[in-house]
């Protein structure tokens, strides 16, 4: 007998709430072994902005405002480049699943800005 639920969109909003959460986490948490003072800033830094961050991944502030917020969902690769900026792992960013989650080798995000 199968016990799961069907997936609804309400899934998909908490997904993309939470992960925006762990970017935000990660983004104002980040030790500041990426690069330990800004030479535009008088005093270190002790989080990432999100200017830099888009910067870093090729996008605007605005739009990681929108992933931070979950207003708009964060495409896998774009959450690959943040993950390797942040030094984060992927799987700091993404909820635990019930089941393993498998991914192909043919899925391998190739040429990541960092």
């Amino acid at each position: 007998m199968n016990n799961h639920r069907k997936h609804t969109v309400e899934d998909d909003i908490e997904l993309y709430k939470h992960i925006g959460k762990k970017i935000l986490e990660a983004r104002t948490n980040v030790s500041r072994n990426i690069y330990p003072m800004n030479p535009t800033r008088k005093i270190p830094c002790k989080f990432v902005t999100q200017t830099e961050l888009g910067k870093a991944i090729g996008i605007t502030f605005q739009q990681i405002q929108k992933y931070e917020k979950a207003q708009n969902k964060i495409p896998l690769d774009k959450l690959v480049s943040v993950a390797r900026y942040l030094k984060k792992p992927l799987s700091f960013f993404i909820p635990q699943l019930d089941e393993p989650l498998i991914l192909k080798p043919e899925w391998e995000v190739k040429n990541v800005q960092q």
